[in-house]
């Protein structure tokens, strides 16, 4: 599964550690930007759930809410969550 996180201040492009409420840089709230990341992610998290259940028309729509969400946060890493084997 991916994940959205952010890597970079979208202001001063400073290096992100963790999830910080303000940039160390610069000082810009970081908080609005979480906001629309964790919106992205649990849309991407029900886009896999509903796919895994074979539920492929809501695991469309989950996935393209978000994409539309993605692109409005700027500076941001997708990265894979692998699933145990069982």
């Amino acid at each position: 599964m991916l994940l959205a996180q952010l890597k970079e201040c979208p202001v001063c492009r400073g290096e992100l550690s963790g999830r910080p409420e303000k940039c160390p840089g610069c000082g810009v709230e970081l908080t609005p930007y979480y906001e629309q990341l964790d919106e992205a992610n649990k849309a991407l998290a029900e886009a896999f759930n509903a796919a895994t259940r074979g539920e492929f028309e809501h695991a469309r729509e989950m996935g393209s809410k978000a994409q539309a969400i993605i692109p409005l946060v700027e500076d941001l890493s997708l990265i894979h969550i692998s699933e145990p084997t069982r």
